[in-house]
C-alpha cells in the first residue's frame, strides 16, 4: 500500500467533512462592509486587486507606483500587469524594508504589504505613517484568508484557493456593481477536473492518473495568464457559505501548534511568523530536506521561489490544512528528524 500523499494541490473532498447545511460562519470572517470597504468576490486575488488599482486610478486619474515585498510571488505581480497593460498608467517596484521607499516623489504611491511581513519583521502599524502622507495601502492576507477582518489599510484581499478546495477571493473595496458569473473561466474547469483526478488517484493508486492530475494543475495555473479581470462563479460563493470556516480553522490550527512544537527544539530549522496556513521555515540543507521529504510521500512548498528576496534560498513550507491530522504532523515531524539525523 502506498504512504498517505501529505501535501500538494488539494482534491476535490477537501473541505467536504466542513460543509454544512446552514454555516454562519461565513459573515463572521467575512463580514458585508469593512469600514467604508464593501465585500466583493473574484476568481482570484489578482483578478481583485486589479479591479483595486483601476479603482485608485478612477479616483486619482494619475499614474500610479505600486510598491510590493521582495519577497511577493513574481507570477502574481507579472499577471497583474498583464491585466493592467493599457487600462492604467502602471509601474511597479520591489522593497525589502519600508525604509528605502520613504524618499519616492511620485504623486500616487500605492503600498502592498502582507498581513505577516513574515520575512523582514516590519508589523503592519509602521503603515500609518504612510497612510499619513498620502500613501494609499493594500493588505494582502495571502498568509492568513480568515484574518482579513482585522485589516488596517485603505483596501484588503486574500484568496481562498489555498486554504480551501474552493476557487474564490476576498475583496474590499468602494461599493460597487461587479456582475459576478453563471458560468464557469477556463481555468476553473481545469482545476476541478484535476481535483477529480486526484480524488480518484488517492483512491486507488493509479500512477496513470497521477500524471493526469498533476499535468492539469499545471495547465489551470497556465490559464491564469489571461488578460480579462474574473468575478466570482456563483456556484463556488455559494458552497463557501456552507463552510464551517470556524472548524476548519481550528483542525488547522491544532496541526499547526503540534508540527509547531515539535520542530521547535530542532537547532536546524526557525520557524517563521504564521498560525494556521502552512508552517514555514527557514532550514538548513534546504534541497536535500526537500527532496528527503519528497522521497517520503510528503511534499512541502517554497514560498515564494520566484521572489527577489534572497531568503527564497532557505525556506520551505510544511503543509498543515484541514485533510491531516495529529497522526500526519507526526509523521511529518519524525521525516524531518530523521533527514537531520542522518545529515548531522
Amino acid at each position: 500500500m502506498l504512504p498517505k500523499v501529505i501535501g500538494g494541490d488539494f482534491d476535490n473532498s477537501a473541505s467536504l467533512s466542513f460543509e454544512e447545511n446552514n454555516s454562519e460562519t461565513f459573515q463572521y470572517f467575512f463580514p458585508k462592509k469593512i469600514g467604508q470597504r464593501s465585500l466583493n468576490f473574484f476568481e482570484t486575488a489578482t483578478d481583485g486587486l486589479a479591479k483595486i488599482i483601476i479603482e485608485i486610478n478612477s479616483i486619482h486619474h494619475n499614474s500610479i507606483q505600486f510598491w510590493f515585498p521582495k519577497h511577493y510571488c513574481f507570477e502574481t505581480i507579472n499577471r497583474l500587469k498583464n491585466k493592467l497593460n493599457g487600462l492604467v498608467d502602471f509601474s511597479v517596484n520591489s522593497f525589502e524594508n519600508y525604509a528605502e521607499i520613504k524618499k519616492t516623489n511620485q504623486e500616487i504611491n500605492v503600498l502592498m504589504y502582507n498581513h505577516f511581513n513574515r520575512y523582514n519583521n516590519s508589523a503592519p502599524e509602521i503603515l500609518d505613517e504612510y497612510k499619513t502622507n498620502g500613501w494609499i495601502t493594500i493588505e494582502d492576507f495571502v498568509h492568513a484568508p480568515l484574518d482579513i477582518s482585522k485589516t488596517k489599510a485603505d483596501y484588503s484581499i486574500n484568496s481562498l484557493r489555498k486554504l480551501a478546495d474552493i476557487e474564490l477571493a476576498i475583496c474590499y473595496t468602494n461599493p460597487s456593481n461587479i456582475e459576478l458569473s453563471n458560468e464557469p473561466s477556463e481555468y476553473y474547469k481545469i482545476k476541478k477536473e484535476a481535483a477529480l483526478l486526484k480524488s480518484n488517484f488517492l483512491e486507488n493508486g493509479n500512477v496513470e492518473l497521477e500524471k493526469r492530475y498533476l499535468s492539469l494543475f499545471k495547465k489551470a495555473e497556465a490559464a491564469l495568464d489571461r488578460k480579462e479581470i474574473f468575478s466570482a462563479f456563483i456556484k463556488e460563493i455559494e458552497r463557501s457559505k456552507k463552510i464551517n470556516w470556524k472548524q476548519l480553522l481550528e483542525t488547522r490550527v491544532n496541526n499547526y501548534n503540534f508540527l509547531s512544537n515539535n520542530l521547535s527544539t530542532e537547532k536546524t530549522i526557525s520557524l517563521l511568523q504564521g498560525n494556521y496556513m502552512y508552517l514555514i521555515t527557514k532550514a538548513a540543507k534546504r534541497n536535500e530536506l526537500k527532496k528527503f521529504m519528497f522521497d517520503n510521500s510528503i511534499f512541502p512548498v517554497i514560498h515564494w521561489h520566484d521572489s527577489d528576496d534572497k531568503i527564497k534560498e532557505q525556506i520551505i513550507s510544511f503543509h498543515i490544512d484541514q485533510r491531516y491530522n495529529i497522526s500526519d504532523m507526526e509523521r511529518t515531524y519524525l521525516t524531518i528528524n530523521r533527514f537531520y539525523e542522518i545529515n548531522e
